[in-house]
């Protein structure tokens, strides 16, 4: 089961004009989303490196590099909360936010089924749908005859 799928019960239905009309603020927000996720693949990486260098022959996993390491993991789990924080103001909209980060479905009725309309960063507006169990790779454009629920709670 996916994350829009069991997500998809209680979730706000958007229409395409909604969607649409919410795209300047998810813009906003995915773009710090995306800004936040290069940080945390940053820091990631670099850590990494660390945590390399002090198992080659030779390295000492003196105090310094306890030390370093101890504020790199600082700083990671500090950046990955502002990232999942950019997450959840998605949620809280009532969008579920996917992968890789720039995603965005809206949960929707398409001709009496659930379904979730879907956007990434770069697009100019919300122009493609997918079924709730599926993943974005599958998604299909939206044609004039499908009828997006009207909005509800």
């Amino acid at each position: 089961m996916t994350l829009t799928q069991s997500r998809m019960d209680a979730e706000k239905r958007f229409t395409v004009e909604e969607a649409n009309r919410m795209l300047p603020l998810v813009r906003a927000i995915v773009e710090d989303l995306r800004q936040q996720q290069s940080e945390v693949d940053e820091l990631t990486g670099r850590m990494n490196r660390l945590k390399r260098a002090a198992k080659r022959p030779g390295a000492e996993n003196d105090a310094e590099y306890s030390a370093e390491m101890s504020e790199f993991e600082h700083d990671l789990i500090l950046e990955v909360v502002k990232r999942d924080s950019f997450r959840h103001e998605l949620i809280r909209l009532g969008l579920v936010p996917g992968e890789p980060v720039g995603h965005c479905d809206f949960p929707t009725v398409i001709d009496g089924q659930e379904a979730c309309l879907c956007w990434m960063a770069g697009e100019t507006g919300v122009n493609h749908w997918h079924e709730p169990y599926e993943s974005f790779e599958d998604r299909r454009p939206l044609v004039a005859s499908a009828e997006c629920a009207e909005k509800t709670i």
